[in-house]
């Protein structure tokens, strides 16, 4: 009975003691045989397929991880020295300088921190994606930190009508936690929130939330808002609302997959609440420990 009647990749027998014609039950039997054994032996070919094909992903995933760990290294080493001297500049270090002179100089430190994060991000992405998830814990006074990464991105919202305020229910809001992480989360939210957003206010509530066991913290903007079925996907990578945002606020769509990504690593939530032309609230939640 042959294994498989196309192309044939082996055969059944049956051998009686004694003369014997095959019935048709016994006959039907081989054949269920045969047929099992053909599907068991090309399962086998797809899973030994599979593991090679899985294994080649895997060796060009971790080489696409490492290209772009170095080369994000590259890139941080200039434009680290570009945002130090142009801080220099600003801050009459080599000379004063007037208001207007200034001008174009915000403008490099502006668009060189929009590069130095997007750095991060892919830094952040390769190091996840090769599986390093390593969480280091330390304890994290969240006020002081949130109140030190509006101050650096304050430099964003000079040229725009934005006010950016800090609401918080307590001085002391600890966590033992990933400080490291927690920054990256935050100015990712921080950032995104002034991108999109000409006018109005921006303002980041911090409360602690001791029926979960953790803080709870929310920034909400009078920005462009976020339609429903956007809302569903704005934490895949590379998702952008449309191309016509990104042609105007630029970015690569990188931000929120990143904050997902590390929340979930540090056991922590985010939810989004937005409305087209009105703004958007993202909460982030953070356990205690």
């Amino acid at each position: 009975m042959p294994i498989r009647t196309a192309a044939p990749i082996g055969a059944i027998g049956n051998y009686w003691a004694a003369r014997h014609r095959a019935t048709p039950e016994e006959v039907a039997l081989l054949q269920v045989l045969a047929d099992s054994a053909s599907i068991a032996m090309e399962n086998i070919r797809r899973y030994e397929v599979l593991e090679q094909k899985t294994a080649a992903a895997e060796e060009a995933n971790e080489m696409k991880s490492q290209f772009l760990s170095t080369v994000s290294h590259e890139l941080r080493t200039p434009l680290n020295a570009i945002i130090g001297y142009t801080d220099l500049l600003i801050d009459g270090i080599y000379g004063r300088m007037t208001e207007e002179a200034q001008m174009p100089l915000k403008g490099v430190q502006r668009n060189a921190a929009d590069l130095l994060r997007l750095i991060d991000n892919i830094l952040n992405l390769a190091r996840l994606e090769s599986g390093n998830r390593e969480v280091q814990t330390e304890t994290v006074d969240l006020v002081p930190l949130l109140r030190e990464l509006i101050t650096d991105l304050r430099p964003l919202i000079e040229q725009k009508a934005i006010f950016l305020r800090l609401n918080v229910s307590s001085a002391l809001l600890t966590l033992e936690s990933d400080e490291g992480k927690i920054r990256q989360i935050f100015i990712n939210l921080l950032a995104n929130a002034i991108k999109f957003t000409k006018n109005g206010e921006i303002s980041v509530t911090a409360r602690a939330v001791p029926e979960k066991g953790g803080a709870e913290i929310s920034i909400r903007d009078t920005g462009i808002g976020i339609s429903e079925a956007a809302l569903r996907k704005i934490f895949e990578p590379f998702y952008q609302t449309n191309g016509s945002n990104t042609r105007e606020f630029g970015g690569v769509g990188l931000g929120l997959t990143i904050v997902k990504q590390l929340l979930t690593l540090l056991r922590g939530s985010i939810r989004a609440e937005s409305e087209v032309g009105k703004g958007s609230t993202l909460t982030v939640f953070l356990p205690c420990r």
